[in-house]
């Protein structure tokens, strides 16, 4: 095999390495921002129990605290965008 196509492979996958990584990040990472745009009415709270309920399941089967993980992340995002706290519990968090 010449260097150049043993080169594209690898290069492939690293690209597939970086996006079996990337993409779970990014979706744990989204719960800051979407929880902001959840308290000022801008996406409705059923759909957000939709979108992460696998994230909550994990939380869940593998016994972490979702409150101890997220809740301070979330709330730094509240705070840095000057959403007011929200009053309710984090359900799932």
């Amino acid at each position: 095999m010449s260097d150049e196509a043993t080169s594209r492979s690898g290069k492939k996958w690293l690209y597939v390495g970086g996006i079996l990584v990337g993409l779970p990040l990014v979706y744990v990472l989204s719960t800051g921002p979407v929880a902001v745009l959840a308290q000022r009415g801008l996406i409705p709270d059923s759909s957000i129990e939709v979108v992460y309920q696998p994230l909550d399941w994990v939380m869940r089967t593998t016994g972490m605290n979702g409150d101890a993980l997220l809740s301070p992340y979330i709330m730094a995002w509240f705070r840095l965008t000057g959403t007011p706290l929200p009053t309710f519990e984090l359900k799932g968090f």
